[in-house]
């Protein structure tokens, strides 16, 4: 890369060793002077077709989120049926745990996919993966919790990894306008599948809105009724069913906008000639501090996606309305990741994402609160943390996107993504041991305050800004 007499950015052709991929661009198609504005084509018909089959992967990837609304019905019934009759609510993080581990090394596996491959090859096996990890819990939920957490917690949510950061990705490459806008929309499908699939596993397994009947250890209580626990290993075939049928849909409809060669994306750059590879990422202050972010983000919504209905059930006593705070947060999952992602666009990344910590903080604090003013206030509040941490994730993947270039996006956002694994090892002890020794609400303040050191990082993190700046990035890679 270089500049040229005329100040005109000229980028040459580059084979990334480390990756693989060959970038070919020639200094026709790259040619901007200071005056000109640097304008990315639009988005085409095809383009939103690919777009709507990421939505739709992800809609089926929001299983993850259905997870605090089965805990109830799942342990209620390996507590009857299954071994140990002495599982807790508290013991399903380990579920989540193991989940998060599988996610991590699922993630960059797809971004390694989605390299030489192209979107489809991830999300196929990804999907595979996740529906049949789902389905196969009718079997092992039956065998206990072990056979489950293998099944519901590693294979599942490897699947998801696999699948996870391909689409959004390439959703940003069909719309490099608003790239904070495309990663929101197919990240909205993750809030949209929790939504539904809250609603239908609550219907088809309790449609009479029974009440948990038995009190166990502590403040939790458990569901004893032989019909309502009869219908809960089926539920996994019906929401299986409904997952196969999207995925098959989505894959028909999902397409690169870049052809791929044997060494991987063959790419014009016409965004941000700055293409860094894992490597050279790894030695960047930037990396660590959104790497902080995304690990301490994901170990509180650990916390809080495992656990909210069964705090929600120690002052509210209507588990169709516990349902449906889980529904509402699939809403909040939705609206976030989407609205976030434009506002990001408009006003710039890093503003947004000093602020959506700071709300995440605040409110995550504050819910133990929430006792005293009522099952309505519980969900608003419930609401604005979800809310704010979908913003979050709405935000952060175009940072990478544009910080390190498109080039090599799939694998250096899946990388970010291996923070999760740090958030498995963590999230027991946060669920498990302060939850129960100190209680909700030290578990809620501890949760706030971590998310208050994340804050603090993004306020420091120094971003490279949105394409309009390109002139100014080739200027600075050549000093």
């Amino acid at each position: 890369m270089n500049i040229n007499d005329k100040g005109d950015c000229e980028i040459i052709s580059v084979l990334d060793s480390d990756l693989g991929i060959d970038i070919v661009s020639d200094h026709d198609t790259i040619q901007q002077t200071h005056n000109e504005d640097v304008r990315p084509p639009g988005i085409t018909k095809r383009g939103i077709l690919a777009i709507i089959g990421g939505i739709l992967i992800h809609i089926t990837l929001g299983v993850s989120y259905t997870l605090g609304n089965m805990t109830p019905y799942m342990v209620s019934y390996i507590r009857s049926r299954a071994t140990p009759q002495t599982l807790t609510d508290d013991s399903m993080v380990w579920v989540y745990s193991v989940g998060l581990i599988a996610f991590s090394i699922g993630a960059p596996s797809g971004g390694l996919l989605a390299r030489n491959w192209g979107t489809r090859a991830p999300v196929i096996l990804g999907s595979l993966l996740v529906t049949t990890g789902f389905t196969a819990t009718y079997l092992t939920i039956q065998f206990g919790f072990i056979p489950l957490t293998i099944t519901y917690g590693f294979i599942m949510n490897f699947g998801l990894g696999l699948a996870y950061v391909p689409p959004f990705v390439m959703a940003q490459v069909w719309m490099p306008r608003y790239r904070g806008l495309a990663s929101g929309l197919v990240l909205s499908g993750f809030g949209i599948g929790g939504l539904v699939f809250d609603q239908i596993e609550t219907f088809y397994i309790n449609p009479n809105n029974m009440v948990p009947d038995h009190k166990g250890e502590g403040d939790e209580y458990y569901f004893t009724q032989d019909d309502l626990l009869d219908r809960i290993p089926n539920s996994f075939l019906l929401v299986g069913g409904c997952y196969a049928f999207l995925q098959i849909v989505a894959v028909i409809l999902i397409r690169d906008k870049y052809r791929i060669t044997r060494v991987g994306y063959r790419q014009r750059v016409a965004v941000n000639p700055l293409h860094i590879g894992p490597k050279a990422m790894l030695k960047t202050v930037f990396f660590y501090k959104i790497y902080f972010v995304i690990m301490v983000a994901i170990l509180v919504m650990g916390f809080v996606n495992t656990l909210y209905k069964t705090f929600g059930e120690t002052f509210i006593y209507d588990d169709q309305f516990l349902a449906d705070v889980g529904s509402v947060s699939c809403v909040a999952n939705s609206l976030g990741r989407v609205l976030f992602g434009f506002v990001g666009d408009k006003l710039g990344m890093k503003p947004c994402l000093v602020a959506l910590t700071a709300i995440y903080s605040a409110f995550t604090m504050t819910v133990s609160v929430t006792t005293y003013l009522g099952q309505w206030v519980f969900m608003f509040w419930v609401f604005l943390v979800y809310f704010s941490f979908t913003g979050i994730t709405a935000v952060l993947p175009p940072m990478v996107t544009v910080q390190y270039g498109e080039s090599h996006a799939n694998i250096n956002y899946s990388i970010v993504c291996t923070g999760s694994f740090l958030s498995a090892i963590l999230v027991p002890a946060l669920s498990s041991g302060i939850e129960v020794y100190l209680g909700w609400g030290s578990s809620f303040m501890t949760c706030g305050l971590l998310l208050a050191v994340c804050v603090i990082v993004a306020m420091t993190i120094k971003y490279k800004g949105d394409y309009t700046n390109t002139i100014a990035d080739c200027r600075t890679a050549t000093t």
